[in-house]
């Protein structure tokens, strides 16, 4: 889970926790067949599974397919199903109605992480639109919405409450709006452990089977508080004109904080005539070249490397170096490229020539997916002609190399697997076997380590962490860190942390590129440009965290001229 707003220290008890077990086996991408799958995966061993369907997602106006997908029922919907370039919203298709009672239930099929996932209700007055390319937590950002994220808290007119442990995979999330009494409830659904008396009248008729399993986590949010508390707020629900306009709204956005997702509206040829203009004659428009390529995703970069080599039979990436120089053409050129051949090059260059640099390969090969992982090596072979494992195993050696050739050499077949479930049993069988390897002998037999953890997601290798620190009494980073040494202690530490921070990692890493004497400017851009339209937002808020001052100050302070501007932009707003 990415890191984002503070989040309250709870005990054991109010840990996020699913109702279920239901989907511990995820199912294989295309999201397409996952979702004909899921429709017919009825029978839920916790019950809960379709039993009342008196609602159905309604698809908003202008959605594109990387912003939501609905099975065929509507009943169930996955976000981002490609990537994410900003915040999706969707609604159901169910109106509120001044005087009723309502309650519904929203179960979280995949994990929960990112900027936000939050379920509640708003009028029509909600601005959707204007999230669409951004990220955000929409719900609760004014007086029109009340929204619970899935780290606990409750926002209403930008305010905030912490009230409970948030909601996680397997969670069954409700919402109870009395509009009779002007009160709003959220409730996270708990397995009942043994039948427990209720009132009767409890929830007051709401369509729930069996109320005895569910623990109120939230405090009850009347209006007449919400408005003690934020004095700009107007909206009281047994007021408010909300017959026909007040609905609920679901909202999620990917698990990645990125600062760049492209431009609306986008114009390929334009760009590139723009582009053709700052370069062509005397001197060069280098604000004109910042501004265009910053601002646009790498997709939209190819596009327009494509219409500049149409329309002006020239290429884009030569005609730039021939302009440019210095730090800020590798940053422009960086962003030209695709990004599995610009990782490639960053790869090709760390191991040419006298030395190689396994800071380099530690970072581009220990915090990628699988996918990203075999999207690279096909690339490298494309591009140089040769294997990256058969180059790689030249350039290093021991187990630091038998650990890259692992992750590098089965991405094709199964290493880094993000798509399967978390196995709960399994990952207690592996960390057993890691404790095993490490703390329990003499010696320490780094095989272990390195099949685990080069193979298994990061979603598993999570629940493989938590178990080693209940079978060890200590975190399995601080194991290795004692009985591992030189790279591979250095490669393995980067796996552990980049699985449970990933942001905060590349945040370690851009501060060692810019403090001391000298900046490591080629991991500098590198960090920069290949984390831009993945989590660089996220990042800049560890650094800051982390380090109480500013990702840009330092750049700012590192850096100058067009080259600090380009860096500078790509971090987008402070």
């Amino acid at each position: 889970m990415l890191p984002g707003p503070s989040k309250p220290k709870v005990t054991d008890s109010r840990l996020a926790r699913p109702y279920c077990a239901c989907t511990s086996s995820r199912l294989p991408m295309p999201w397409q067949l996952q979702l004909q799958e899921l429709e017919l995966a009825t029978d839920c061993a916790c019950g809960e599974e379709d039993a009342i369907g008196e609602w159905t997602w309604q698809e908003p106006e202008g959605n594109v397919q990387n912003s939501l997908e609905f099975s065929k029922n509507d009943t169930q919907v996955t976000f981002h199903p490609t990537y994410s370039s900003g915040t999706a919203t969707v609604r159901g298709d169910c109106p509120f109605h001044k005087d009723h009672h309502h309650y519904f239930e929203i179960k979280m099929l995949t994990d929960t992480y990112g900027t936000d996932i939050m379920v509640g209700v708003g009028t029509d007055k909600v601005n959707i639109a204007e999230s669409r390319y951004k990220f955000t937590s929409l719900l609760g950002e004014d007086d029109q919405s009340y929204g619970l994220s899935y780290r606990g808290m409750v926002r209403h007119g930008a305010g905030l409450a912490h009230e409970s442990a948030g909601f996680c995979r397997g969670s069954i999330v409700g919402v109870r709006v009395d509009l009779w009494h002007g009160t709003l409830e959220h409730i996270i659904l708990q397995p009942p452990p043994a039948p427990t008396a209720v009132p009767d009248g409890f929830f007051h008729g709401c369509p729930v089977e069996d109320p005895a399993h569910i623990r109120r986590v939230l405090a009850r949010l009347a209006a007449n508080a919400m408005q003690k508390k934020s004095k700009e707020s107007e909206m009281e629900f047994d007021k408010a004109e909300i017959s026909e306009s007040l609905i609920m709204y679901y909202f999620m956005n990917n698990n990645r904080e990125p600062t760049v997702v492209g431009v609306p509206n986008f114009n390929a040829a334009e760009d590139a005539a723009t582009l053709r203009a700052a370069m062509k004659g005397f001197g060069t428009d280098e604000q004109a070249i910042i501004d265009i390529l910053t601002s646009r995703s790498n997709i939209q970069r190819q596009a327009i490397a494509q219409a500049f080599t149409h329309e002006y039979g020239r290429d884009i990436i030569e005609d730039l170096k021939s302009e440019l120089g210095g730090h800020f053409e590798d940053v422009i050129v960086a962003l030209m490229r695709p990004p599995a051949e610009y990782l490639c090059k960053e790869l090709h260059n760390c191991m040419e020539g006298m030395g190689t640099d396994e800071n380099t390969l530690v970072e581009i090969l220990c915090t990628r997916t699988k996918k990203e992982i075999a999207e690279i090596v096909d690339a490298y072979e494309r591009l140089y002609n040769r294997p990256l494992a058969e180059h790689m195993c030249s350039e290093t050696s021991g187990d630091f190399r038998r650990l890259l050739t692992l992750i590098v050499t089965s991405s094709h077949q199964g290493a880094r697997d993000e798509e399967a479930g978390v196995d709960a049993a399994r990952a207690q069988d592996a960390a057993q076997a890691l404790f095993d390897a490490g703390e329990a002998k003499w010696g320490t037999d780094e095989e272990i380590f390195n099949k685990i953890l080069a193979h298994e997601s990061f979603a598993q290798l999570r629940a493989i962490f938590e178990a080693y620190k209940d079978i060890a009494g200590r975190t399995i980073e601080q194991a290795i860190k004692a009985e591992i040494g030189g790279e591979l202690k250095d490669a393995l530490s980067a796996i552990v942390e980049c699985v449970e921070n990933a942001p905060a990692w590349f945040a370690q890493r851009l501060r060692a590129a810019v403090e001391g004497a000298g900046t490591d400017d080629a991991a500098l851009i590198r960090i920069i440009a290949s984390r831009a339209e993945i989590d660089l937002g996220s990042i800049k808020r560890e650094y800051e965290r982390i380090y109480d001052k500013t990702l840009e100050s330092d750049i700012k302070g590192e850096t100058s001229g067009d080259y600090k501007r380009a860096l500078v932009a790509l971090l987008g707003p402070a």
